[in-house]
């Protein structure tokens, strides 16, 4: 596969664009702690957004998982807390969400602390169950694919130690219990993780695993071993069709420079051209959805150091142009995109991390 970033481009660079009347209410939900990390999704079954939250403070124990019934007018309502213990103190926990036991509900899986596995019994009744297989070192993030064709979804647990970085996965038996499975990325890759996921890139019907690192870019066709394909200081990384031509492109966060890119898959998991987009201080976060409803993948961008989410408008081809700049009131740690007043476009949830908040930001489709 190649792989390339452009430099700024006339024409292509986007700078911050001011705030203006952005239309988005904003509602305002204190936490007793910290915010580390953060999961949107339904867990009760009604079709309307809930929310998972993990907050402390990292590297202390005990961590609490909040769990947040939402309204469907974006308001939320707090059912359970849990205690979980931390694996490690580098990185926040990375919370995912999967039927992991096939009985329809969403449960979900926390990469770094113990329990791991938290299953879904209806009703917000959930309980702590198995652990994930580990080899050692430092869980970093998490995600569930069916490895082995028997329909059940197993695990990948993203692993840095010393010698970089590796792929813990573990084989599901069907009811949520994992055993490893025993192929790593080998020692030598790119360090200092931040984020990674599973993507059909060359649509041969088998996912590459892409890693965003703070080295670099790795990839590896599991469960042979990874490559270190791109360099660059990166944050978070996204798989979508920005340019509906049926192919996943990617899109990279780098932090250090300020800057979004976006590459583009020539249909083959190649990647030649890409979009180098300027952005606020520090964009650590990625999202993509149609906030318009013009039936385009438009693209979210945490600012951290700027305290704002940057909506970009995609114009269907690849190109994008600034909708608006949320600014807000905490300092972000997370965030994500739901329909939370169920009105049918796509809301702002933000995480703050010292500032002990959570932000609903809901959207009144900006044309």
């Amino acid at each position: 596969m190649h792989f390339a970033l452009s430099a700024v481009a006339a024409g292509l660079a986007l700078a911050a664009a001011p705030l203006g009347d952005d239309g988005f209410v904003a509602l305002e939900f204190p936490l007793a702690e910290s915010g580390l990390s953060l999961l949107v999704t339904t867990l009760d079954g009604d079709a309307t957004p809930d929310v998972a939250l993990i907050v402390g403070t990292q590297g202390q124990d005990p961590l609490t998982l909040e769990l947040f019934r939402g309204d469907g007018d974006g308001g939320l309502t707090h059912q359970e807390s849990h205690e979980l213990i931390q694996l490690g103190d580098a990185n926040n926990p990375a919370i995912r969400a999967a039927d992991l036991n096939s009985d329809g509900r969403d449960d979900f899986g926390i990469a770094g602390v113990s329990p791991a596995i938290w299953l879904n019994a209806g009703g917000f009744d959930f309980a702590g169950g198995a652990f994930l297989p580990t080899g050692g070192g430092e869980p970093n993030d998490l995600h569930f694919t069916d490895l082995d064709g028997d329909s059940d979804l197993d695990s990948i647990l993203l692993v840095q130690d010393l010698g970089g970085w590796f792929l813990d996965t573990g084989l599901n038996d069907g009811n949520a219990n994992f055993r490893g499975l025993g192929f790593d990325f080998p020692p030598g890759a790119p360090s200092g993780v931040a984020r990674f996921l599973s993507a059909d890139l060359d649509d041969d019907g088998a996912d590459e695993i892409i890693v965003a690192s703070h080295a670099g870019l790795g990839l590896s066709n599991a469960p042979f071993p990874g490559t270190h394909v791109l360099s660059g200081h990166f944050s978070d990384v996204l798989a979508a069709d920005f340019n509906a031509d049926g192919a996943l492109d990617l899109a990279l966060a780098a932090p250090l420079d300020n800057a979004v890119h976006v590459l583009f898959n020539d249909g083959s998991g190649g990647f030649p051209t890409s979009v180098r987009l300027r952005m606020g201080r520090r964009p650590t976060r990625l999202a993509a959805g149609d906030f318009r409803g013009a039936g385009l993948l438009d693209l979210a961008v945490l600012n951290r150091d700027s305290h704002s989410v940057a909506l970009l408008h995609n114009n269907g081809s690849g190109g994008f142009g600034f909708g608006p700049r949320l600014d807000v009131s905490v300092d972000p740690e997370e965030f994500a995109l739901a329909d939370m007043d169920t009105d049918g476009d796509l809301d702002v949830v933000v995480l703050g991390n010292m500032s002990k908040e959570l932000l609903v930001l809901l959207n009144p489709r900006v044309p």
